[in-house]
């Protein structure tokens, strides 16, 4: 997952929980998703929420809508950008072109 100024979604989720001085079972009812699936984001082991889940976890946590989609709008950039490469170096391979 992509870091933004050195932490990751994760972290500033965990952050943003611990400075409430609750628990993850204390903010899953407000998420409506269950603590396993929550501790998932807090250790950012899956890939960007459903739009109303993440919007729920930034109201729970207190976290700017706009800088949580930021993490995963950078992580899908540089997926394409990776795409775009791995694509020409394929074309460069496929007529006889070498870096």
């Amino acid at each position: 997952m992509t870091k933004n100024k050195e932490k990751t979604f994760g972290q500033i989720l965990v952050e943003a929980r611990t400075a409430k001085d609750k628990n993850i079972s204390d903010m899953a009812p407000y998420v409506r998703i269950s603590t396993t699936q929550l501790t998932k984001y807090e250790r950012d082991e899956v890939q960007k929420p459903q739009d109303r889940t993440l919007r729920a976890i930034c109201n729970a946590y207190d976290v700017d809508y706009s800088l949580a989609t930021s993490f995963f709008d950078q992580d899908k950039k540089e997926g394409q950008a990776a795409s775009a490469d791995i694509a020409k170096d394929f074309q460069d391979i496929v007529h006889g072109q070498t870096g």
